[in-house]
């Protein structure tokens, strides 16, 4: 309980927003399948669901995972965002999530829009099932970049986009495209991150002013 009370206190964003899905989660569970469908279906960003509340479905297709076995990731998201609160600050951490989280969606419609009017993918995709929490944690994963010791670094950065990019190629899906984008996002994020530190750490400190004698 202590220690709970602890990543609470480190990391409340992280511990608030994880907890959130987790309920979601237990709740789509207890309604059952043909209803825990119609959720995600509502939730999903998909290009009809933006066009017609884009304000409702970005924030809540967040908190809404696609299918149950995804509950068990849920413990590397809290490692990750949590790692990037306690690091940059609660605002850092839920600014990353969201900006993965709307940015890889918006490029993901803007290509499936394209694509749909191009006639190079099937139109039934205008209302495929788009929701979860994998666009931020790509994004939080790609901001943690240079926390990781620089001998390691290329390795991270390289790894981790060959393995996107090789999903991409295998599957050609949207979600891998979304996830792509979500990496660059949160590497982009991250040297900014970097950047402003290092920019702090480097600034001169006022002198100390000196006691004056009394009079």
């Amino acid at each position: 309980m202590t220690s709970l009370r602890r990543l609470v206190r480190q990391a409340p964003v992280t511990s608030a927003y994880v907890g959130g899905v987790a309920l979601v989660a237990a709740v789509m569970e207890l309604l059952g399948p043909e209803r825990a469908n119609q959720m995600a279906r509502s939730a999903s960003t998909n290009l009809v669901q933006l066009r017609r509340a884009p304000v409702r479905v970005l924030p809540a297709s967040a908190f809404v995972l696609e299918d149950r076995s995804q509950v068990l990731t849920l413990p590397a998201l809290a490692l990750t965002m949590g790692t990037l609160e306690r690091w940059q600050g609660s605002r850092a951490a839920a600014g990353t999530f969201a900006a993965g989280h709307v940015g890889a969606t918006l490029v993901v419609a803007a290509g499936l829009a394209g694509g749909i009017t191009r006639g190079l993918i099937d139109p039934i995709h205008r209302e495929a099932v788009d929701v979860g929490v994998s666009y931020g944690a790509w994004a939080l994963w790609g901001a943690l970049t240079p926390r990781v010791d620089s001998r390691w670094r290329p390795v991270h950065v390289v790894g981790s986009t060959a393995m996107l990019v090789h999903a991409l190629a295998r599957r050609r899906s949207f979600t891998d495209a979304g996830h792509l984008a979500a990496w660059g996002i949160g590497l982009s994020i991250g040297a900014r991150l970097a950047k402003a530190d290092s920019a702090g750490r480097a600034a001169p400190r006022a002198p100390a002013a000196t006691p004056q004698p009394a009079r």
